[in-house]
């Protein structure tokens, strides 16, 4: 859940410890007593962590969510982006946020079909729900939630979707995948903790 914060923190505690270091081996040389340094600047590094890991993670954020395109699952180097997405997906449209992302790809119905019944086979005794347990699921989707969920994208709505679901991890973590058969075309929604 808190993921997306510590790389934004560890990098301000390590610039901001660099500095007190720095700071504290250079007192003399400004006739600073070293102890006294050190702690003025101990105290200005604390209260300069949160406001430092703002702006840090502000900068990260713009790199690492958003929309990214990429031509096959192997282009994608996040791990967490790489969850309950099909190896087969080719020109993947995904839109990445710190709980998870939305995808669109092509992919062949039997690749599709293979994929999910493995990801079943896999860690269904782990799942949180039994498979066909979901409501509405690998029946046809309903165009209002398709509509909620990616409307805002801009994608057309998939007219012969049908709506299937991965197993789902305890912490509510899974996937709700809606397939056009007849386009071969797959929307997802993928959350993560």
């Amino acid at each position: 859940m808190l993921w997306p914060l510590v790389l934004p923190f560890q990098i301000s505690a390590a610039c901001l410890a660099s500095l007190v270091v720095v700071l504290t081996a250079a007192a003399p040389r400004w006739r600073w007593k070293r102890g006294s340094t050190f702690l003025i600047a101990t105290m200005l590094a604390l209260f300069a962590l949160v406001p430092s890991c703002t702006v840090v993670q502000l900068g990260i954020d713009a790199l690492r969510f958003g929309r990214f395109d990429y031509a096959d699952v192997s282009q994608i180097d996040d791990f967490r982006a790489r969850r309950y997405l099909p190896d087969a997906a080719v020109d993947i449209e995904m839109h990445k946020h710190a709980q998870g992302y939305r995808a669109r790809y092509s992919i062949s119905e039997a690749d599709f079909q293979s994929y999910l019944d493995g990801l079943w086979e896999t860690y269904g005794s782990r799942s949180a729900v039994e498979r066909g347990g979901y409501a509405g699921e690998e029946s046809a989707a309903d165009a209002t939630t398709m509509q909620l969920a990616f409307g805002d994208l801009g994608w057309p709505t998939l007219e012969s979707a049908v709506e299937f679901h991965s197993p789902t991890e305890p912490d509510g973590g899974g996937a709700v995948y809606y397939f056009d058969r007849q386009t071969g075309i797959a929307y997802q929604r993928t959350g993560y903790w």
